[in-house]
């Protein structure tokens, strides 16, 4: 029987929504702040402390992009979200930002207004790319930066501030995307301080502990040289990752009640039965549990050999994934009683 094939030569149709529906509704982003001991970090609009460290910190955190020796650029770089109060007391000669995409929120200011507070009209014309100004609050920025062209061209998101956007920062529904804090911790604490920045409390609510705070680094206790020889240290903190933390814990478990049993490398293994993890899939996440660099290319084998039933290790030999290679072996398969399997 002759039977007659068609080449589909078009294009297959996408559907509408097709690279939204997966995409989350709010940019993740993370915090820069400087506070002293009592959370104070401003007093009238001006930074009661002068710490050139904490400023060159600053702007090496907001304006470096992920590569060796990568520039910022206005296909590729980073973006500051901050206030109206904010930008106004920015330096008129750092205005905007240099290498960022500056963000400012205001309800009354347009991007027009602002940049024609630019005296210098080469600067103003450079400047024309790196002011974005959006008419509401912290969660609707968030919500532009992560629709095009935004998504492919804003590699991390800073929230810099002032205290209201720090407020709406760490409160739902941002504090949902939240990646990290990078705090400088300002000492002694200044008494004149009228404006002030607190970290998510720790509660006993499920729902509300899982944005706890955890230090991931802190760099030791520095001396600025600037006036008044205050006392500094650099600092992140990220959000709990309770996840990981039963991966961790099941590890830790092992090491100490594990079953010890010999295997064919004369390492041995600890093991334990009955024990799970759960992860939740909400937020475009899925867990990836590993100790070390993966070889992708024997996985990806190494799984399509499992579903589809085989038990012959020389098939995945043969592609050079040699993961079953002593399990397959004369010596072992007799050790084990299977003399009728072949090699």
């Amino acid at each position: 029987m002759l039977m007659r094939t068609r080449t589909f030569c078009g294009k297959i149709p996408v559907h509408a929504l097709a690279g939204t529906i997966s995409r989350p509704v709010m940019r993740p982003f993370s915090i820069v702040v400087a506070a002293d001991e009592n959370g104070g970090i401003g007093e009238n609009g001006t930074i009661p402390w002068e710490i050139p460290e904490d400023m060159k910190h600053f702007k090496n955190l907001t304006t470096k992009i992920r590569g060796k020796n990568a520039k910022p650029s206005l296909t590729r770089r980073n973006a500051v979200v901050m206030g109206r109060k904010t930008w106004d007391s920015l330096p008129a000669k750092f205005r905007p930002l240099s290498n960022r995409l500056n963000v400012v929120l205001s309800r009354s200011a347009t991007k027009e207004k602002l940049l024609a507070e630019i005296p210098e009209p080469s600067k103003r014309e450079a400047a024309e790319n790196d002011i974005l100004v959006i008419n509401g609050g912290l969660s609707d920025a968030l919500k532009v930066l992560v629709q095009s062209p935004y998504i492919s061209s804003i590699e991390t998101v800073y929230c810099i501030g002032g205290g209201t956007l720090y407020s709406e920062a760490i409160s739902s529904p941002c504090v949902e995307a939240l990646q990290a804090v990078h705090r400088t911790v300002v000492r002694p604490a200044s008494e004149s301080c009228n404006v002030f920045f607190k970290l998510p409390t720790t509660h006993s609510n499920e729902s509300e502990s899982a944005m706890e705070l955890v230090r991931e680094s802190v760099t030791e206790e520095r001396v600025s040289s600037g006036c008044g020889g205050r006392k500094y240290q650099f600092e992140r903190l990220v959000p709990r990752n309770r996840e990981e933390e039963q991966y961790l814990n099941l590890v830790d478990r092992i090491i100490k009640t594990g079953h010890s049993k010999c295997d064919r490398t004369g390492v041995g293994t600890l093991s334990i039965f009955g024990a799970q993890m759960r992860f939740s899939l909400r937020g475009n996440r899925f867990p990836l549990l590993t100790t070390k660099r993966v070889f992708w290319r024997g996985v990806c084998e190494e799984l399509l050999w499992f579903l589809r039933g085989d038990t012959n290790a020389k098939l995945l030999s043969d592609k050079g994934i040699h993961i079953w290679d002593g399990n397959g072996s004369r010596a072992f398969l007799d050790s084990r009683g299977l003399h009728d399997y072949e090699e």
